[in-house]
């Protein structure tokens, strides 16, 4: 897995930082196993964009409280199944759209 992500910096009031960003990325996926009679192997990619808004509010010195909201939407996501006797049974789907958030608090060098 693979991404670039670009973010431009504001800052609306002195101790306060926001960071709008975007980005994308490429996931490549490959699978081994055995069927009844031979062997394969199988593997797909697909793209991802993502948006993220990062803050930051200085508390007191070189300490800040550091907080991100971001949303990850993936391009054509495969599924993945379990084939047997020309059945596919899903084995895992990924998400239409997934979301994140962090906190913390981060230490600020000169």
């Amino acid at each position: 897995e693979g991404g670039a992500r670009g973010c431009f910096r504001l800052h609306p009031v002195t101790r306060l930082e926001v960071d709008p960003c975007i980005g994308g990325g490429l996931t490549f996926v490959t699978s081994a196993g055995l069927g009844e009679n031979n062997r394969f192997t199988t593997s797909t990619p697909w793209g991802d964009l993502y948006g993220d808004v990062l803050g930051a509010f200085t508390v007191a010195g070189p300490l800040a409280l550091r907080a991100s909201v971001g949303l990850n939407l993936p391009l054509n996501p495969p599924e993945f199944a379990i084939q047997k006797m020309g059945n596919n049974n899903s084995l895992y789907q990924v998400p239409p759209l997934a979301g994140r958030a962090t906190l913390g608090v981060e230490v600020r060098f000169p």
